[in-house]
């Protein structure tokens, strides 16, 4: 059974969504941001589309994209992780 976040959350919860694994040696990449729509993009796949309230890049808070939506996918193809998608 593949691992999907599909059905974890609903529109209006606040997540945090990793760029890269959370460990040890290595700064944190994310995006956080509320939910405002659960959609099926036209390629193929699920997400969640947030608006971005915080993103941090390598452990560094950069402000430019507070405001912005970004797709959130249910599912990566790559290094594909339980806790990718985590409420805040």
């Amino acid at each position: 059974m593949k691992l999907s976040h599909a059905n974890r959350f609903a529109v209006g919860t606040t997540i945090r969504a990793y760029e890269f694994q959370p460990m040890a040696g290595r700064n944190d990449c994310y995006h956080e941001g509320k939910i405002v729509d659960v959609c099926n993009r036209e390629h193929g796949y699920d997400a969640y589309l947030i608006e971005v309230t915080r993103h941090v890049f390598d452990g560094q808070p950069e402000s430019f994209r507070a405001g912005l939506q970004v797709i959130v996918p249910h599912l990566v193809a790559y290094r594909e992780y339980s806790h990718r998608i985590v409420p805040v």
